[in-house]
């Protein structure tokens, strides 16, 4: 267990699901934050995560650069990871945040932008139909009845 791993985990400001896995990863780090190499499956335990969660959230941290591959998976060996001390190697979460360029932001319809849910709507729209005039009605039913005879 690292401390030192740990404290630069902690002072990440990272979403608290990754933040989460990647204080599981300082938990196997040595000081320098090299040879976290516990299993997936394991992380998924220690988080209460599913292993597809834990491998999706890996996956952003390598991508945001907290974590690094020391060494890769082998033959009945986990991957090696990497907690990376150095802040200047990192890059901003912030830049990273990823939004849906299929969803145009101009969509009055659209009230979440990152989902593309439509907005709640619970009010019914009036229904607008023309005015019947029945006199009308009436005398045209009376011709068809007359043409039928």
């Amino acid at each position: 267990m690292s401390l030192e791993a740990q404290a630069v985990v902690w002072a990440l400001e990272i979403p608290h699901s990754h933040k989460f896995v990647a204080l599981a990863l300082a938990d196997h780090a040595h000081r320098d934050g090299s040879e976290a190499r516990p299993s997936q499956s394991l992380l998924a335990k220690k988080t209460s995560m599913s292993n597809r969660h834990v491998r999706r959230l890996i996956h952003d941290l390598l991508e945001w650069g907290v974590i690094k591959i020391q060494r890769p998976a082998g033959q009945h060996r986990a991957t090696t990871y990497q907690i990376v001390m150095n802040l200047s190697d990192r890059t901003p979460v912030s830049t990273l945040k990823k939004s849906r360029p299929d969803i145009p932001a101009s969509r009055p319809d659209i009230c979440d932008i990152q989902t593309g849910h439509p907005c709640p709507t619970n009010r019914k729209e009036p229904l607008y139909e023309p005015l019947v005039d029945m006199e009308e009605i009436k005398r045209r039913n009376r011709q068809i009845l007359r043409g039928l005879n």
